[in-house]
């Protein structure tokens, strides 16, 4: 059975996933180490996840997140000091310190050595700001990269420039870059400014450009390319993009044999907590609501994931309206449907479809599922 389904996945990648490969766009990325990114990371976090310097500390060390290189601060009167291994070989003896002034930000570079032998130096600002709670202050620093990799986008007559952002702060501009938030910025209007929800993307999300819709169908640190697909958004108050998918117990579901009838797709991941503690209120609302309501409960799992998956959907005795597809973020269902709503592919999302095919609710359900039952009311 797992043969078939992972077979029929693929199939519907293929089928589904790009069109017209003739038409693809080519764009040459050059880093640029003047701009700065969207990503920010915090300094000076314990286990218990509190950040930065609380009044009774005088110093602290510990690590960059990603980069994994050692970082200390300390107090200088009402100013900082630091030392950050930019050579990246694991000490901090051989870095001259850093002034940080109150409240303001300083330029730092860090080494980075590629497999190919090529050295860059990447460009990072770290900031201070000083926040009260409860009368008590702490000061609170963020590490940024000054840098992206940008270029121009076009097609037909349309043109506008983008950026990419290195999310994990690794130096390479990559798909993995997309698991940390939108990666990508398009400066759809051309105002020379990158705001607003539209303009900022993961690269593994339907692109919407130039009245059409791309895949990211290759990334480096030099080149993008977009292909055409014929994928659609899932839109709120909008018929339902056609799909198909393969339960577990062997069941076709599409679209049109869903016609006529009110459902509910919950798309969820075994890493995800919220998700997984959901799937007993999913579980529920398929009980609850019997014929009146169909629920499905699609598993959005990389392939390596999907014995845990299997597992929880066991637990949770979910398997005669469950799918494990293995795909990941290349699903062109998951494209599809998590991208609905500015959603940006994060999970937990529940989708409500009306027995007219119009898609009535794309979000997280809320508490407890609140937000989602509340809908399932209104469309009956």
């Amino acid at each position: 059975m797992k043969k078939t389904i992972i077979f029929l996945s693929i199939n519907l990648l293929v089928i589904f996933g790009f069109a017209n490969s003739n038409a693809q766009i080519q764009v040459i990325l050059k880093f640029d180490g003047t701009a700065k990114s969207v990503v920010a990371k915090s300094l000076f976090c314990g286990r218990d996840y509190n950040c930065g310097l609380n009044q009774s500390e005088k110093s602290k060390t510990s690590r960059i997140d990603d980069l994994e290189i050692p970082v200390k601060v300390w107090r200088a009167g009402k100013n900082f000091y630091f030392l950050i291994d930019s050579n990246q070989n694991n000490k901090l003896a051989d870095e001259r310190k850093v002034l940080l002034l109150n409240g303001l930000q300083v330029k730092v570079k860090i080494r980075k050595r590629f497999e190919s032998g090529k050295v860059l130096f990447l460009p990072f600002e770290i900031s201070h700001q000083t926040y009260e709670k409860d009368g008590l202050f702490t000061d609170y620093f963020k590490i940024i990269p000054h840098y992206v990799s940008a270029g121009t986008l076009s097609y037909k007559n349309c043109s506008s420039k983008i950026a990419l952002s290195d999310m994990n702060f690794d130096g390479r501009f990559d798909f993995s870059d997309a698991d940390g938030g939108t990666n990508l910025k398009i400066d759809q209007n051309n105002d020379g400014k990158f705001w607003g929800e539209e303009e900022h993307k993961t690269t593994n999300e339907i692109i919407e450009f130039c009245g059409e819709n791309f895949l990211v169908s290759s990334l480096d640190n030099t080149n993008l390319t977009l292909t055409p697909t014929n994928l659609e958004f899932a839109k709120v108050g909008e018929a339902v993009p056609k799909f198909s998918f393969v339960l577990l117990n062997g069941e076709v579901i599409s679209s049109d044999n869903l016609k006529g009838k009110d459902y509910v797709l919950d798309f969820w991941a075994s890493w995800c907590v919220p998700c997984v503690e959901n799937l007993p209120q999913i579980n529920r609302l398929k009980s609850e609501f019997k014929d009146k309501l169909s629920v499905f409960s699609v598993n959005v799992d990389e392939s390596s994931r999907k014995d845990s998956a299997q597992r929880i959907i066991e637990k949770y005795q979910i398997f005669h309206f469950s799918v494990i597809r293995g795909l990941g973020d290349n699903d062109p269902l998951w494209k599809s449907f998590g991208g609905a709503n500015q959603n940006r592919l994060t999970i937990p999302l529940y989708i409500l479809v009306d027995k007219n095919g119009i898609v009535r609710y794309a979000a997280d359900g809320g508490m407890q599922l609140k937000d989602l039952r509340q809908k399932i009311s209104e469309s009956k």
